[in-house]
Order: C-alpha cells, then structure tokens, then sequence
C-alpha cells in the first residue's frame, strides 16, 4: 500500500512553536495556508490560529478551543486534550523554517498527486488528448510556479539589481529594459517589450502587420532571444524566405524567381548564415484552436525557454463552441493571450486585422475606437499599436515609404507616434533616420 506524503510531526512542531511564542506565527502566516497541512484538524487549527492573529487575540490551547466550540469545529480538530498535545511540541525559532519546507515539500507532492490522478482519469476516460496535454502542462507548470514563488524580499536583497539597472540606463549602456523591438525610436518610448505584457498589433490588410512582426521576431532573435512565432496564415517556408529577403535586403519577387545577381546571392548566404543559428521557433499550424496554442505555446516555453511569444494573427484562432457570439469569442482568446503572457511572464504581441469602418473616414489613421468591436482586446493590452502608410493611400504623398507606428494606448509608459522607413520590395522596415 503506498503511503500519501505527509509529516503530522513537522505540522504539530509548526502548530506548537506558534503555541508555545506567538510571535512565531509572523513568521510563517504567508509561507503556509490551510490547505498545507495533511490532517484536517491541523489545517482548521491553524486557519484559527491565523484569524486569532489578524484580531490582535492571545493564541492559547483555550482561546483556540472556544473559538473551534463556537464555529461547531472542536470535534473534528480533535478536541481539548489534542490542543493541549501540541504544547510538547517545542521548536527553536532557528528551525522553524525547515519545518515549513518539510510540510510545503509534502504538500507540493500531494498536489502533483492529485494532477496526475485527474490527468489519468481524462485519459481513461477518453477525453480529447489536445484537453489533456493542455490540462497537464498548465497543472504542472502552475505547480512549479507555485513552488517557487517567494513571499517578502528584504530590500538589501533587491536594492542592488535595481540600482545597477538604473546606472546602465542613466549611462546609456542599456536604454533598453526588455526584449529590444531593433528600432531605436521605439525602444525609446517602450525601453523594450516586457514580461507579462500583452501588445496588440493593429491595421488594416496589406500595412505590413507580418513583415513589422517578423522584423520584431528576428531582431530579438539575432540578439539570442528565444522568439516562439505562430503563423496562422502563411506557412514556415513562406516567413522563412521574407525573413531572407529582408536581411538580405533582395527584391521579394527576384528571389521568388530566382533572379539574382551574384551580389545578391553572396547578400543571401551571408544572411542565411546570420539566420541559421537565430533561436527563432516558428508553428505555421493552420486553423488552430485556442486550447491547441496554448499547449504549443507551453511546450515551446518549457523546451526553448521562450522570451517573446508572437502571434498572426488574432482573428484566425477559433474557440470551439458554438454558443458565443464571435466577439465573445475574440474576448475570450484575447484574456488568454493576457493570460499567457503572465503565465510565463514574457511580453506576447498578437496581431489583429481592423475592419473596414477604418477605410469609411477621410482621416484613416486607425484609432482604439476601431477595436471596440473586437470584443476586450483594448481592456486587456497593455499596449495597443496601429499600422498606418499614407502612401498606401495617396499617390502624391510627402511621405513615401514612410510607416507611422502609432502607440494608441501604453499603459506603462507614453503613446505617440514612431515613424519606420519601410523597403516594400524586401519587407524590411529601418530607422527612418537612417534613410534621409
């Protein structure tokens, strides 16, 4: 018969040293919860011993018992003569925290129990294997993120990354934070995209949604930074040849055609070379459901240690019910795609398509109004930016090859407007100071 993971004397040494100096509860409030400790009585006794605390109350085996009497607990937390027992279970305040981290360590054995035992049950059950794998990562990945969460850092501790972070920004050594975009003005505005951010990237078809995207993933990549890129909508080889072109700077359509000169040539071995050992993972799966990216998403996170997540686009995921509306539904994938981004704590940036009520005004700069339809996309991004050519519009515009990336929304820094110069032929957008 095997024996459920469980220490009854690490609980009642815990529940004993709180007894015998009351102080020592302080000290363990917000590293244990009820649900910790194996025995029922030792977890009600401790909940009670916690409510005690918050009210400022003496925590004594009598004030413990009359307020177990009065909630009609006492019996089922063993009565007077358990209470008491505890008292002889005398810790230093030096050992208490092993304790702690005897009854967690057993606790968290429970739990991984209880995940596998469901997990089974699914698969004896017959449940679809996509439900089940995205069941177990998220179970498993929770439970790692919960083992090892940290509850109060001394401000000693942290005061010294803080302070260096600052001095290499005050230098200059690093304007930027987080995962760099590759265009300076940008990064100047966002320091860089950051952990558990959702940025939404929005325009109207033919803007350069996917090419601006890839030119994030591969910048990022080429700096080492594990770039997990999901292409709804064009295949693997399709990214993979835009990619080439635009770090090669070649015309899109001479390289489909094979129409290079040796310049170009040498320009694309040297690119494929540059691009060939770039941490860039890309999924091209087509028609995937929400559930199916999120446990691709994981997979890739928990194998390449994923640090920016990127999906094109939005729109083309399905949720598979049929009782929502589909503005429910993008609401729905959107407070995933949030939710992703925390989970793992890396920025996600998803693509999203705005309709045509855009091209119905004389003015088309997109606006966050334009999302409103798109169900909670502008609630739960904590950027929103937008896509707009003016060349695309107007013949005889003064800015040709200019794109304008307007911040509409940042909720941790300044909107505003970047302009990118864009080389349609190769997909390649620059620093516009570097073209005029």
């Amino acid at each position: 018969m095997k024996i459920i993971p469980a220490s009854p004397d690490a609980e009642k040494s815990v529940l004993g040293s709180i007894f015998n100096n009351n102080k020592n509860l302080s000290i363990v409030s917000d590293k244990l919860f009820r649900e910790d400790f194996h025995s029922m009585a030792n977890g009600t006794i401790f909940e009670v011993m916690k409510e005690l605390g918050d009210k400022g109350m003496s925590i004594e085996p009598l004030v413990v018992k009359q307020y177990l009497d009065d909630k009609g607990l006492l019996e089922k937390s063993g009565g007077l003569k358990y209470i008491n027992s505890l008292l002889n279970f005398v810790v230093s305040e030096k050992n208490l925290d092993s304790y702690v981290k005897i009854i967690k360590e057993k606790s968290t054995l429970r739990e991984l129990i209880d995940t596998c035992s469901s997990i089974s049950e699914d698969c004896f059950n017959n449940e679809p294997t996509l439900d089940i794998f995205d069941k177990a990562e998220k179970g498993l990945l929770s439970l790692i993120r919960k083992s090892s969460k940290q509850g109060f850092q001394p401000v000693k501790d942290v005061v010294e990354g803080v302070i260096h972070r600052i001095e290499q920004v005050y230098e200059k050594k690093e304007s930027v934070i987080g995962v760099p975009s590759g265009f300076t003005d940008l990064d100047k505005k966002t320091s860089g995209w950051h952990g558990s951010d959702l940025v939404i990237l929005a325009a109207r078809p033919a803007m350069g949604k996917t090419a601006l995207c890839l030119n994030f993933a591969i910048n990022a990549a080429l700096k080492k930074v594990p770039v997990a890129f999901f292409s709804l909508e064009m295949s693997a080889a399709q990214l993979v040849q835009r990619v080439l072109a635009s770090e090669a700077e070649i015309d899109q359509d001479r390289l489909k055609k094979g129409t290079l000169s040796d310049s170009d040539f040498s320009r694309l071995v040297m690119a494929a070379g540059k691009i060939f050992e770039a941490p860039l993972y890309i999924n091209d799966t087509g028609g995937l459901t929400l559930g199916e990216l999120k446990a691709a998403a994981r997979k890739a996170y928990m194998e390449h240690d994923i640090k920016l997540l990127i999906i094109d686009y939005l729109q083309l995921l399905s949720v598979p019910s049929k009782k929502n509306s589909r503005e429910q539904e993008i609401a729905e994938i959107s407070r995933a795609l949030k939710g992703l981004a925390k989970e793992f704590n890396i920025p996600v940036i998803a693509l999203a398509q705005l309709s045509r009520a855009v091209e119905q005004r004389n003015d088309k700069r997109p606006m966050l109004s334009d999302l409103r339809e798109s169900g909670a996309i502008e609630q739960d991004a904590d950027m929103v930016m937008f896509i707009y050519r003016d060349d695309y519009y107007n013949e005889d515009s003064q800015k040709p090859n200019v794109t304008e990336l307007i911040i509409g929304k940042h909720r941790n820094g300044p909107t505003g407007t970047v302009e990118l110069f864009f080389r349609k032929e190769s997909t390649k957008f620059h620093d516009l100071k570097k073209e005029y």
